[in-house]
């Protein structure tokens, strides 16, 4: 994640260097030097608004459109025709329209700061139409854009960056899985199924007179078959794990199992078109389902679960609610750690609620447009 609290003290040191450095070019006194001083303050503080409004893009692109503003009233004030400091101004608040907002908004930002500093060159070429004139606009605009594609294009580098860093750990967590899962169905699956048969020559042995022996056999039957069924829903669930799971019959498969194994109702309402989800984003809503699912049983001795999906504006939005044991002071274990972690990195939010049964919601981002 960016370290935005860091390049707000590194774009105000360079602001202020700047403004500095302009004030000695400039050698303002009392109103003009009030006025460009109240500007650069300004900028300041709304340099350090942006971290505090960093979630909020219209407040920040709000934000950034000030700063483009007050820039622009201190050209207007130089005692020259253009201070070239200032003009730097403008390459700092397009980095930082690339730094906070998304694609296309940090684009409009860093458009509208070149338009804004071609006032100067254009009051110019008014009064003095010369080559000269043309082609320092020109070399400056140029600048401004070069640093704008700049920008943008490490930017594009750092996501897929990202992104790859992201794949080789699901892979990775893929990888570990599978090694897991080989090693309970070897180990424990083995040593569960030779103690059911071992329980079952024993009930042959046992007096058929003595009641109470006989009922805790039985249960003793029970409650090993039960673990067995638990440890193979674990590893068929553990090799289902891929790079990029068809999600609509993965999804609708897990939940047809686990209706099936442990005979409770689940209502299932998805939609048969979807967002087009990145593998990852894919990957982390089908194991929230499905430890959901775990710890409806686990947990809550729920009977009936009910699981929906639905978009709105480019949001995923799920929700998972069981009818199982209310408890509104639950503690966070493995499992709901795992689904927020999940979620989470995945820039979406997932919340949980325990008053009423247990109810999971959240939502994943999602680009472009619903596809099947």
């Amino acid at each position: 994640m960016k370290n935005i609290l860091q390049f707000i003290y590194i774009k105000s040191i360079l602001i202020t260097f700047l403004f500095i450095i302009s004030m000695f070019y400039e050698q303002a006194f009392g109103q003009r030097f009030a006025l460009l001083f109240s500007s650069y303050c300004l900028i300041i503080v709304m340099s350090f608004l942006t971290y505090k409004w960093q979630k909020n893009e219209i407040r920040l692109m709000l934000l950034i459109l000030i700063e483009i503003f007050m820039i622009m009233i201190m050209e207007m004030e130089t005692k020259y025709v253009i201070n070239y400091y200032f003009h730097f101004f403008y390459m700092l608040i397009i980095i930082e329209g690339a730094y906070f907002l998304k694609e296309k908004r940090g684009i409009v930002i860093g458009i509208t700061a070149i338009l804004t500093s071609l006032f100067k060159y254009m009051y110019i070429l008014t009064l003095n139409p010369n080559y000269s004139n043309i082609s320092e606009m020109f070399f400056a605009e140029i600048a401004l854009v070069l640093v704008l594609i700049i920008v943008y294009i490490f930017n594009k580098y750092d996501e897929a960056k990202r992104k790859g860093e992201e794949q080789i750990k699901v892979l990775a967590r893929f990888e570990e899985r599978k090694r897991v899962a080989r090693d309970l169905h070897d180990t424990l699956g083995h040593q569960l199924t030779s103690l059911i048969m071992q329980l079952e020559m024993l009930d042959y042995q046992i007096n058929a007179n003595n009641e109470q022996q006989k009922n805790m056999m039985i249960e003793s039957k029970v409650t090993a078959r039960e673990a067995l069924k638990e440890l193979r829903m674990v590893v068929d669930a553990l090799h289902q794990s891929q790079n990029d799971i068809d999600f609509i019959p993965e999804i609708t498969e897990l939940v047809a199992k686990f209706q099936k194994r442990t005979g409770i109702d689940i209502e299932f309402n998805i939609p048969q078109i979807i967002p087009k989800l990145t593998p990852v984003s894919k990957y982390a809503l089908y194991h929230v389902v499905e430890e959901a699912l775990t710890n409806a049983i686990k947990h809550g001795n729920a009977s009936s679960i009910k699981i929906s999906m639905s978009t709105v504006e480019k949001k995923l939005i799920f929700q998972i609610l069981n009818n199982g044991v209310s408890n509104d002071k639950f503690i966070k274990g493995n499992g709901l750690k795992g689904m927020e972690e999940r979620i989470h990195n995945i820039n979406g939010h997932i919340d949980f609620d325990g008053n009423e049964g247990f109810k999971i919601t959240g939502d994943i981002p999602f680009k472009g447009e619903i596809n099947d």
